[in-house]
């Protein structure tokens, strides 16, 4: 399928680019019409025989709208969707310690799933799993992140609106690394 998306916001240009491999769509001006429109209370999908509307709140309201549009196109189900949000915000958080290290190739891959379901946050939650100036053998071989690592899936998440919240734990963990002289 082929869509040429019309009055689309710049900001959402990108996460079309990420998502159109995995939703299996391509996008070009020969393709089916698809409007964008930006409201204040709900997300729409609507189609008629010569176009489809998508209407979005957030803009990651947007990305869930853009599953459903691939999905009933790959379906052959023209069947409008309507979504009154219910949560000001919704997302998770993941645990990212003690050996459950996700590489940042992956936790990109966990944030298209979570745009395509309209989260708007993604926690990481980590003890020691990060790097800190001057203390080498913090994560030490269980995998961690660096500073540089973090802000590139900070960026990634916000190409699709999502807010990335690294939740570190160190009050209740700090004592089982400081027990080591080093």
């Amino acid at each position: 399928m082929i869509f040429n998306f019309q009055n689309i916001d710049k900001e959402l240009k990108p996460g079309i680019e990420i998502l159109k491999d995995e939703l299996k769509f391509q996008t070009g001006i020969e393709g089916f019409p698809v409007f964008v429109n930006q409201n204040q209370s709900e997300l729409c999908v609507n189609f008629s025989n010569e176009n489809a509307k998508i209407e979005y709140q957030k803009k990651s309201h947007f990305f869930r709208a853009l599953g459903h549009l691939a999905d009933k196109c790959k379906k052959n189900d023209f069947a409008g969707v309507k979504e009154i949000m219910q949560f000001e915000s919704l997302g998770c958080m993941i645990d990212v310690s003690r050996n459950a290290v996700m590489k940042p190739l992956m936790i990109k891959k966990f944030i298209n799933k979570l745009a395509l379901m309209g989260y708007q946050f993604l926690m990481l939650y980590s003890e020691d799993t990060y790097t800190v100036d001057g203390e080498p053998y913090f994560g030490y071989l269980r995998g961690r992140y660096s500073h540089d690592e973090i802000n590139e899936i900070d960026n990634y998440a916000d190409i699709f609106g999502i807010e990335l919240i690294p939740c570190i734990q160190t009050l209740a963990h700090l004592r089982s690394f400081l027990k080591w002289d080093c």
